[in-house]
């Protein structure tokens, strides 16, 4: 059944048990000057406590108004208020049945919001029907402060049928009881006053439970069924402000950890849980159930879907969740068997992962989405402001999520708080689950505070996320460049919108990678093979095509070749050339690539063009015999070390006062605007610039004198510093075992 037709269906019913709108009607106190009518006393019943009146109340007539002035009134064996009169209470009027009695009260019996039921000799007082049953008439204060439980679960427990408890603009208070509320039967509807003018999620009602058990326990036996529960419009705080110390231990627990059958059929609609130690709502055996606007901020974790041997969750819909600031994880998930999807999902804050999914009891799920996700700066704990994932799920090896599904995933990693910034998604999914992971939008960098967020643009690993085990994997990136570190054994496919960065998490993975293009694939493993075509690759690289040099690449004429391989840990690429002859173009015998840099090995010592543009044209000469290079020259060889067929520029840098002292740098000319004040320019020491040369030129007209100043014991020609006072004055030097002098003065 789609989850929109269970939740109208559930809405009907709740209509049907008497909710009009958002706050639930009460009767008004009544007095007995209020309405025409006769009180029992006028019949004999006296309301003191001790006689029993149960007789003479079963024997008034129908039709007519009758009123309970203040008094006990005990009855002392079971009856039912006669339904065709009307039954008013003033306050301080109670209904006190004997042990093993109970009476039931008629849809005409009209309380106000006050006590009318005395339950301390063990009866039993309970309604026919009508409209909400409210806590008020057992006796809860709503106060705050009055442990108002016991009256709360015997509203609850006032009948075997549905029930509906109608709770006031006020707080409940629950005392520090190892059990808060139970739910243990069918048909159950708690429903608050309503909610502030701010919008959803602040309900005006609150249970606030301070004890080391749930708030609420929805709860199921080895035989019996929970379902047809609903909690709409109500706040359950462990804490007595948002935000203040912990007291409560949980808020509301959907199943029972030992029960091997699973409560069903529960709807949490505009439920706020906060305060509590551990988990502002805990699934551990919910099935076919939605939640709706459920806001579980401030707790030890927000929501936790348990892990139970016996228990297991199936079938279960959040909409419009909320994840906020809780010390641990925002969204936990560690036990599931089938069908979860989670559609709106606010997570911000919480000290460890927005979102998490583990498999502590080694079992496969089934059919996980989650869909419209924003997050800003989880993983808050102390330790976990750098390096960690915001959404992080883990099967562990061998264990699978079939069809899990990732869409439209907003995440802020770093901030103020997060400088160095954290990861987006972690996935080790594995065989057979197929991940689907689309509309990532990941937003770092420290300026985020600022109002200006950036998109991940650099390779930074896995910032994107990680994706390991041998499932199917479908990748799809929305904002810029896509970074995934990929350790997986079956296919992944990947669409980026700006470029893709590609990491093989695995250092001992053997099994061919494959990129796939049409019907055809480049295969790569980690032995140092390439191969285009159909088939893995068992040579250093080859292709499949007919007339092809397995493990060596060939010239268009096929004279010169050069083989590919992977050597020691000195070079990480090797190309040889093994053929000579021919047309061919080459790079020399031996080029390596080693440590970030590219090293070229010509055997024999030769020159050689080394760069062309796509004219033919020179661009680059190389003669490695005479170790001389040539840049742009029309034809021939350099004749010195360096020469160039063109212009020659080099770095120029214009400084003031106000960066005095200064230390010249890698420029070639340093001009010196002193207008503001006198500037001093240190030179640094030859040994680590043997080669350099300046030029110094003082730029204005005014008196301030520019100083250029030694490094250790080098000196200007046996001075320790030079002085430029004159308007366009040069001083010119070349940094050689000392500073030798070229120029000083006016130009």
């Amino acid at each position: 059944m789609k989850s929109s037709v269970i939740r109208h269906l559930f809405l009907a019913v709740v209509l049907a048990l008497g909710i009009g709108g958002s706050a639930l009607a009460v009767s008004p106190p009544i007095y007995l000057s209020d309405l025409p009518g006769d009180t029992v006393q006028a019949f004999g019943i006296t309301g003191n406590g001790t006689t029993d009146e149960r007789a003479r109340l079963a024997a008034l007539p129908s039709g007519r108004r009758y009123f309970f002035r203040s008094g006990t009134y005990r009855v002392s064996s079971s009856l039912s208020l006669n339904p065709q009169a009307e039954w008013h209470f003033s306050p301080g009027a109670l209904i006190k049945p004997d042990s093993g009695v109970t009476v039931i009260l008629p849809p005409s019996a009209s309380p106000g919001l006050f006590k009318i039921i005395d339950l301390s000799a063990g009866g039993k007082v309970t309604f026919s029907g009508g409209g909400p049953l409210r806590p008020e008439w057992w006796g809860a204060a709503g106060n705050n402060s009055t442990d108002d439980r016991a009256a709360i679960q015997a509203a609850i427990d006032s009948t075997t049928g549905p029930a509906l408890i109608g709770y006031s603009k006020s707080s409940y208070y629950i005392g520090n009881t190892a059990t808060g509320l139970v739910i243990n039967r069918a048909g159950v509807v708690f429903v608050g006053a309503g909610s502030y003018s701010n919008g959803p999620s602040t309900p005006t009602s609150i249970i606030r439970y301070a004890g080391s058990g749930a708030a609420l326990k929805i709860n199921v036996s080895s035989t019996n069924y929970v379902d047809g529960v609903v909690i709409k419009d109500m706040a359950f705080h462990g804490s007595e402000a948002i935000n203040g110390p912990k007291q409560g231990a949980r808020g509301i627990v959907v199943g029972n950890a030992t029960a091997a059958i699973k409560s069903a059929q529960i709807i949490l609609d505009n439920v706020f849980l906060t305060g509590f130690q551990n988990e502002g709502l805990n699934c551990t055996s919910s099935q076919l159930s939605q939640y709706y606007n459920v806001n579980a901020s401030y707790n030890g974790v927000g929501v936790l879907f348990d892990y139970t041997a016996a228990g297991g969750n199936t079938v279960n819909h959040f909409s419009g969740l909320k994840c906020r600031f809780n010390s641990g994880e925002g969204f936990y998930v560690r036990s599931h068997a089938a069908v979860l999807n989670v559609d709106g999902l606010i997570s911000e804050g919480n000290g460890k992962e927005g979102i998490k999914i583990d498999n502590p009891g080694n079992t496969n799920f089934h059919n996980i989405s989650i869909n419209h996700y924003e997050s800003e700066l989880n993983n808050q704990a102390a330790g976990r402001q750098s390096g960690q994932f915001d959404i992080n799920i883990n099967m562990g090896t061998g264990r699978y999520i079939t069809d899990l599904s990732i869409n439209d995933v907003y995440i802020t990693t770093a901030g103020p708080s997060h400088p160095s910034g954290n990861r987006g998604i972690y996935v080790n999914n594995w065989f057979p689950g197929n991940t689907i992971i689309q509309g990532v939008h990941l937003i770092t960098g420290s300026n985020v505070a600022e109002g200006a967020p950036t998109y991940q643009s650099a390779a930074v690993t896995g910032s994107y996320g990680t994706l390991t085990g041998n499932g199917w994997f479908k990748l799809s990136g929305s904002r810029d460049r896509s970074y995934w570190t990929i350790d997986a054994t079956a296919d992944v496919q990947i669409s980026s919108r700006e470029g893709l960065d590609l990491i093989d998490g695995s250092a001992t993975d053997t099994i061919a990678d494959k990129i796939r293009m049409g019907m055809n694939y480049i295969w790569f493993d980690n032995a140092g093979k390439l191969r285009t075509g159909t088939t893995a690759p068992t040579t250093t690289a080859s292709r499949d095509t007919t007339g092809s040099v397995v493990g060596a690449l060939s010239n268009p004429t096929g004279t010169d070749r050069f083989t590919i391989e992977r050597t020691d840990s000195t070079y990480s690429l090797k190309v040889l050339r093994t053929g000579v002859g021919g047309v061919g173009y080459s790079i020399g015998d031996t080029a390596y690539i080693a440590g970030g840099n590219l090293l070229i090995k010509d055997e024999p010592l030769q020159t050689a063009t080394i760069w062309q543009n796509k004219d033919g044209a020179q661009a680059l000469f190389l003669d490695s015999l005479n170790k001389r290079l040539g840049a742009g020259l029309a034809s021939g060889t350099p004749k010195s070390t360096l020469e160039s067929g063109g212009s020659f520029g080099a770095k120029t840098k214009t400084i003031t006062a106000s960066d005095s002292p200064y230390t010249a740098g890698d420029e070639y000319t340093i001009l010196v605007n002193a207008t503001d004040g006198p500037v001093s320019i240190t030179v640094p020491a030859s040994n680590t610039i043997t080669g350099r040369e300046y030029r110094v030129k003082k730029i204005d007209s005014t008196a301030n004198v520019v100083t250029v100043n030694r490094s250790g014991a080098d000196t200007f020609d046996g001075a320790t510093s030079k002085t430029i006072t004159g308007q366009y004055h040069v001083l010119m030097f070349t940094v050689a075992a000392g500073l030798h002098l070229w120029k000083q003065g006016a130009p």
